[in-house]
């Protein structure tokens, strides 16, 4: 438990950091729809990966996250990556363990991306 609480006060930490930043300002949530009414990029990438994490597929989430991150180099990306890992910081460790995962993976994954997004 104590782990799981570093990682989300992390998780927290850098999200903070990476907005002011990027954004020069708290990161915002990710935005689902345009000012049309259609869905976003980043609408439609976070809802593939939250489909991925529940499915158990943990690690092929996070790959098709540092695909699009390493493509795009977007900051707009930012909050789905954020959100991302908030939501695995949210799994106990068996769910994480039966996904091959662990909390420490969470807090190099976020250390991943907060370096590329520093030399961006």
């Amino acid at each position: 438990m104590f782990e799981q609480d570093y990682v989300m006060r992390m998780i927290e930490g850098i999200a903070k950091m990476l907005g002011q930043l990027v954004f020069h300002k708290q990161a915002d949530a990710v935005q689902l729809f345009d000012q049309h009414g259609n869905v976003t990029e980043e609408g439609l990438l976070l809802q593939r990966l939250k489909d991925m994490l529940a499915c158990g597929q943990v690690n092929e989430a996070e790959n098709l996250l540092f695909s699009w991150l390493e493509e795009s180099r977007d900051p707009g990306m930012l909050p789905v990556a954020i959100e991302f890992y908030r939501t695995l910081a949210g799994m106990n460790e068996a769910e994480l363990a039966a996904c091959d995962y662990t909390h420490e993976e969470i807090a190099e994954g976020l250390q991943a991306v907060q370096k590329m997004f520093e030399e961006a």
